[in-house]
């Protein structure tokens, strides 16, 4: 019986969705602290810049202590969004939109030093950096647990908002386990609960 059982593999899709919403949150995020400190200048003076745009004719250019300090704040941005909020909350805005939240392997949030250690995992998880997040990527369609490099070293998975407070079983529903059907419901919302193969869904009957 899969009573108390959540399943990573069917938050495979919204997860991915969500990746896509945080990384143009964050994107947007620092390409308006970028503009806030850049200068305009000439396209002549780029030699050894740190930090620069060109948007046809016009450069943009951060450097010496402005660039020190939008890099410094574009980590600590970072940092705070992918670590601070879902450490507070279990979601980022986009795994909120798309009903997705990081639980410890027994189905409760996975608290402030789980989810900042996750961001910091990056550095593998985003490899190769020209194609941002491959290595991550791969491992979560590959794993049947869908756990990336950070999600391993944190111990932490990703599931449906309504799955939270329920055990993860790290089995997707093409590596078997319990067949579908009626299970007594382990919310303890009904009597009994839709259980697909992979998730427990939104169907309850009275027993």
């Amino acid at each position: 019986m899969p009573e108390g059982v959540a399943a990573p593999a069917s938050a495979t899709g919204r997860r991915i969705g969500a990746a896509i919403v945080d990384l143009f949150i964050y994107s947007g995020i620092i390409l308006t602290l970028f503009f806030a400190l850049a200068d305009r200048v000439e396209a002549s003076v780029l030699a050894g810049s740190n930090v620069h745009l060109s948007l046809g004719d016009t450069t943009w250019l951060v450097e010496g202590g402005d660039a020190v300090r939008y890099y410094l704040l574009c980590l600590l941005i970072g940092v705070a969004y992918f670590g601070l909020l879902p450490g507070l909350t279990s979601w980022t805005l986009g795994k909120l939109a798309t009903g997705v939240r990081i639980v410890r392997p027994d189905g409760r949030r996975a608290g402030l030093g789980r989810n900042l250690l996750r961001p910091l995992l990056w550095v593998v998880d985003g490899f190769p950096f020209f194609v941002p997040g491959l290595v991550g990527f791969v491992l979560v369609l590959a794993r049947s647990d869908r756990r990336r490099v950070a999600d391993m070293a944190a111990d932490t998975y990703v599931v449906r908002r309504a799955d939270v407070g329920l055990a993860v079983s790290s089995a997707g529903p093409a590596t078997g386990g319990p067949a579908a059907g009626w299970y007594p419901d382990p919310q303890g919302q009904a009597g009994l609960r839709w259980w697909d193969g992979g998730r427990w869904t939104e169907h309850t009957k009275t027993g």
